[in-house]
């Protein structure tokens, strides 16, 4: 019971980790992510305690290697930003007994809903913060969703980039869930249908704030992941729950065209306005220079070549190979990669990519290998969303990285199988089958001695 409260607590808190600086700036509260991790170590402790006992992908040797070059580099930090360090590693360590821990209980599904409820949450309270800034003007605040402006209006809390791809991958999971929803096995170990306990209109109202925040890379990747599961993962739906996928989607799109039409007002105007900033778009909004110039700093040297920068130290080393500074003149500045892969490759060289390769040809070929076994595309779907919104931004420093990377372990995770105390009995199983050999071979025996008794054989 302790460790369902553990796992429901973090993937709550990791849920609604982007509202959680409003609500500090609202309460008057200080650090927020500190609290936020502080949550989220019961479940840790608990994890790690499971961990030894628990057969899981996160132990698996591409999941230990990263860790271990990961804590390597934290040692090679020379204390340029320690605090941007601390927090990469524990949200990268962290991650690992938390899935181990879901896999012990097998409570995916579970810790999904809790995690999809969560952002609809926060979603939800980020609207209602807009709306009492705003007031009857809300309309404007949409032109980028998820800034979270403080109180005093003079700092943004949050990016609309890191927030919609948090609500893709939400949408994508709900997705996931509503479609498992009508799904469960028969005795055949074929699917069939069944009443759906979890509504499309999360995935609806999550897939609107994913268009609200107009951040192109998070729309591709929540496209990705939808798409995939629209046209790969229908076939095992009943053609009923196939016409109701139909008919809402059809129902939400009239809608949204029919409060352009009356209030002048469309939710992807802005969207659609970023996407055709012609050069721009191809351009990354300037993250191709950015990658390329980050390749020359990990070119620079033999030592950034193999074992990179350290750490978290990227954006400052980024920042000193092109000579940016503050405004100063003096004080060194900070360049994000804004790409979880390039942020990797520059902080631990040559060294960081040869494992990282190896970790994602693991987790690929797992998911594949247990899509095909379970006639699904969910694994790869939601890793599709995942490697997307990576690409946008640097994934693991924001907290929603504590759960989608939990939830991406243990999904990869075959747990022991469930021992039966009672066999399975029915006509056709293989245990009935065995039973019936042993009682005609027994039947047999029985008569061939009362006959050979009658004859006197036995005497």
């Amino acid at each position: 019971m302790l460790d369902k409260l553990a796992l429901r607590l973090a993937f709550a808190v990791a849920g609604m980790n982007f509202i959680l600086p409003k609500l500090a700036d609202v309460l008057q509260g200080q650090s927020p992510r500190v609290v936020a991790v502080v949550l989220c170590l019961p479940a840790a402790v608990l994890g790690t305690i499971a961990w030894f006992s628990v057969r899981s992908f996160a132990k698996s040797w591409p999941v230990l290697l990263c860790l271990a070059v990961a804590w390597f580099g934290l040692y090679r930090v020379s204390g340029v930003n320690v605090n941007r360090s601390a927090v990469f590693i524990t949200y990268l360590t962290i991650i690992v007994p938390i899935a181990t821990l879901v896999v012990r209980y097998r409570c995916w599904w579970h810790c999904a809903k809790i995690y999809v409820i969560a952002n609809a949450l926060a979603m939800g309270l980020a609207l209602w913060f807009e709306y009492s800034i705003e007031g009857s003007s809300m309309m404007s605040a949409f032109y980028r969703f998820g800034f979270l402006v403080s109180e005093d209006g003079t700092q943004r809390l949050s990016n609309p980039n890191i927030v919609g791809g948090q609500l893709a991958f939400a949408a994508v999971l709900a997705f996931m869930l509503f479609l498992r929803g009508g799904l469960c096995l028969n005795r055949n170990g074929q699917w069939k249908t069944s009443g759906p306990p979890f509504s499309l209109g999360w995935t609806l109202f999550l897939s609107l704030g994913v268009v609200i925040t107009a951040s192109r890379g998070a729309f591709l990747a929540w496209f990705a992941g939808i798409g995939t599961l629209l046209f790969f993962g229908l076939h095992a739906q009943g053609q009923r729950r196939q016409t109701d996928i139909i008919v809402a989607g059809g129902l939400m799109m009239s809608l949204a065209l029919l409060m352009a039409i009356a209030t002048g007002f469309s939710p992807w105007e802005s969207l659609q306005t970023r996407f055709d900033l012609g050069g721009n778009v191809w351009q990354a909004s300037g993250r191709l220079e950015i990658w390329k110039n980050a390749f020359r700093a990990w070119t620079s040297s033999w030592q950034y070549f193999t074992l990179g920068t350290g750490a978290g130290v990227a954006p400052e080393t980024l920042a000193h190979f092109l000579r940016i500074a503050l405004p100063d003149g003096v004080t060194p500045a900070a360049l994000d990669t804004h790409n979880t892969f390039v942020e990797w490759g520059l902080s631990f060289g040559l060294l960081g990519i040869v494992v990282g390769i190896c970790l994602v040809v693991a987790v690929v070929y797992k998911a594949v290998q247990l899509d095909h076994r379970d006639g699904f595309f969910n694994r790869r779907a939601l890793l599709l969303c995942f490697f997307l919104t990576s690409m946008n931004y640097v994934s693991f420093y924001q907290l929603f990285f504590i759960s989608a990377g939990a939830l991406i372990l243990a999904m990869l995770s075959e747990p022991a199988p469930i021992v039966r105390k009672t066999p399975v009995t029915t006509a056709n199983s293989p245990v009935a089958r065995r039973r019936q050999v042993v009682h005609r071979d027994a039947a047999l025996l029985v008569a061939v001695g009362v006959e050979m008794a009658g004859s006197g054989g036995l005497s």
